[in-house]
């Protein structure tokens, strides 16, 4: 059974009432501060939301011994320039570590996506140019993702 929930992941107390409550086997952390210009402004929000709020919404799934937890990241994690792109390969390094523990109940996953069609700032427009007859390289190679 899916439930969809919404709860700040900073509140440590009402995350544990959810997994009282529901006791998952998958938990799924999707949700996080993407926008790279404002999180540039706001670098402490990036860290607070996609950083520490990973780390501990991580933490309680440890605690309840949930079997899986996913963790959707970015292509900008890779060698990141931003306060976003940093934020979340903190996460990424952070879930790693707790993978690695002789004693972790739970799988944690991380899944990098990027250049998700239609989305704003995505490189299609770059790649079609590039793709151009006139600017063909010989063996081109692109990976895409989609979300409907």
């Amino acid at each position: 059974m899916v439930v969809p929930l919404v709860a700040d992941i900073l509140d440590v107390p009402r995350l544990r009432s959810i997994f009282e409550e529901y006791a998952p086997a998958i938990v799924l952390r999707a949700a996080a501060h993407k926008h790279v210009p404002m999180m540039e402004r706001q670098p402490c929000q990036a860290l607070m939301n996609n950083t520490l709020g990973t780390a501990r919404l991580a933490e309680v799934a440890r605690a309840f011994r949930v079997e899986r937890f996913l963790m959707i990241s970015t292509d900008k994690a890779v060698n990141p320039t931003s306060a976003m792109g940093a934020s979340k390969r903190l996460a990424e390094l952070y879930l790693q570590a707790l993978s690695r523990r002789v004693d972790a109940p739970t799988r944690f996953i991380c899944v990098r996506f990027g250049n998700v069609l239609g989305s704003s700032g995505s490189v299609v427009p770059t790649f079609a140019r590039q793709i151009a007859p006139a600017d063909r390289s010989p063996s081109p190679t692109r990976t895409w993702s989609a979300t409907s």
